[in-house]
Order: C-alpha cells, then sequence, then structure tokens
C-alpha cells in the first residue's frame, strides 16, 4: 500500500502509478490486483498535509526483490507513507470502495427509517388535523357573536393540545435517538473489534516470516561451518 502525496496533478500522479508498476516488473513481480482508492483524509498530519491519496497493489514477488523494492518506495519524495507486506495463505481480496459505498447506503437508509419513525409517531398522537371551520359573518344572525365565541375558544384549546402533543413527540424523538446511538455504539465497537483483530493477525503472520527467515539464515550458516570442517580436512589430509 502506498499513500501518494495530494500536491501532484492527475498527469503527475498517473506518472507515478506507472513508475511504481514498472518497478515491480523490473523486480520479477506480477501484479494481479489494484484496488485505488483516492483521495482520503489522513488520521494525522504528514508532511504538512492532511489528505493523500490511497493505492494498494496487489503482487506475486520473490522475498529478496520485495525488500529492494520496499527501498525505492521509501526513497521516492512524492510517497507519504508505504507499506511492503506478505499476505497470508488464502488470503481473500475485499473491495473497501464498494463495502464503503454500502456502508453509505446502510446509514442512508437507517436515517429514513428513523425519520418514518419519527413521522409516524407524530401522525399517530396528532392524528389527521383538519382546519378548523369558520362561518362566514352574517349580521342578520342573532347567533353570530355565540358562534365566533365557540369558535375562539374550541382555537384555543386545540393550541393547548398541540402544544402537549408536541412535547411527547420531543420525548419521543430524543428516545428514538438514544436507541440508534447505542446502536451505533455497538457497530463503532465490533468494528473496532474487528480491526483489532487483523492487526493481532497480521503482526502474528509477520512474526511467522521473520522466523522463517531466522531458520534461512541458520541453515545456511550451518552449511558454511560443513564447508570450513571440510576444507581443514583436506588441508591436514596434504600435509
Amino acid at each position: 500500500m502506498a499513500i501518494i502525496s495530494p500536491s501532484l496533478t492527475e498527469p503527475e500522479r498517473k506518472k507515478l502509478l506507472d513508475k511504481i508498476r514498472k518497478e515491480i516488473q523490473e523486480h520479477k513481480g506480477e501484479i494481479f490486483h489494484e484496488d485505488i482508492w483516492g483521495m482520503r483524509k489522513l488520521t494525522y498530519k504528514i508532511k504538512t498535509y492532511m489528505n493523500g491519496f490511497y493505492v494498494i497493489f496487489y503482487f506475486n514477488m520473490d522475498a529478496e526483490q520485495s525488500h529492494s523494492f520496499a527501498k525505492i518506495l521509501q526513497i521516492e519524495n512524492n510517497i507519504l507513507r508505504q507499506v511492503v507486506l506478505t499476505l497470508p495463505e488464502n488470503y481473500e481480496i475485499r473491495d473497501f470502495l464498494k463495502e464503503e459505498e454500502e456502508s453509505r447506503k446502510a446509514n442512508k437508509e437507517a436515517k429514513e427509517l428513523k425519520e418514518k419513525a419519527i413521522s409516524d409517531k407524530k401522525t399517530e398522537i396528532f392524528g389527521k388535523r383538519e382546519p378548523i371551520k369558520k362561518d362566514k359573518e352574517d349580521s342578520k344572525s342573532k347567533d353570530s357573536d355565540s358562534l365566533k365565541l365557540k369558535a375562539k375558544v374550541k382555537e384555543t384549546e386545540s393550541e393547548e393540545n398541540i402544544l402537549i402533543k408536541k412535547e411527547e413527540v420531543k420525548k419521543i424523538e430524543k428516545e428514538t435517538e438514544e436507541e440508534i446511538e447505542v446502536k451505533e455504539k455497538e457497530e463503532v465497537k465490533k468494528e473496532k473489534e474487528k480491526e483489532k483483530k487483523k492487526e493481532i493477525e497480521k503482526i502474528e503472520d509477520e512474526n511467522i516470516e521473520i522466523e522463517k527467515s531466522k531458520e534461512k539464515k541458520r541453515k545456511k550458516s550451518s552449511k558454511t561451518a560443513e564447508d570450513i570442517d571440510k576444507k581443514l580436512d583436506e588441508i591436514l589430509k596434504d600435509l
């Protein structure tokens, strides 16, 4: 994985990506998948930048060649950060962009469901509100003043009921938001646990690779010692 400087123009960035691909080929590597994340916000500032262009190359390469390739990435000024890892066997390539899109879609649906739940509660409490019909003023009618007074009383009662119902709606909205917040916290917790597990697996895989490398060096050292003993025996025989 590499994080490329956001200061590069698109043609410059394309040129750098082509250079990375060429280096992989020159180190006898074979790319079998590319995952271009694009511009993302960094977790912390790197070389005065708060954004970086993320890209992941999946390739097959000999261990010694991969060390040499990693050093070339390290000295490239326009690469803010880089890491070359050995993937475990049966590793399944994840489509992070697709997962991110699905997460955004799920959040949008959750928001719509929340708004619908609040709207349904309001409808349940208020019901279908019908406008108060006011009779036309009839100057000839003796009950004109009485009708107006009744309408005014009815209006006042309606306003009081609305205030009470609004308080109920606020309470329901708060409870709904608290429930959603709890669920979101649980999801974040689960996601963090998953990431932690992946980090542990990654460290374990790296330790295995280190042990394998040490074992190779031990075998090589042992073989060298045997060769020296054989040569000494030959010299002693000649004497």
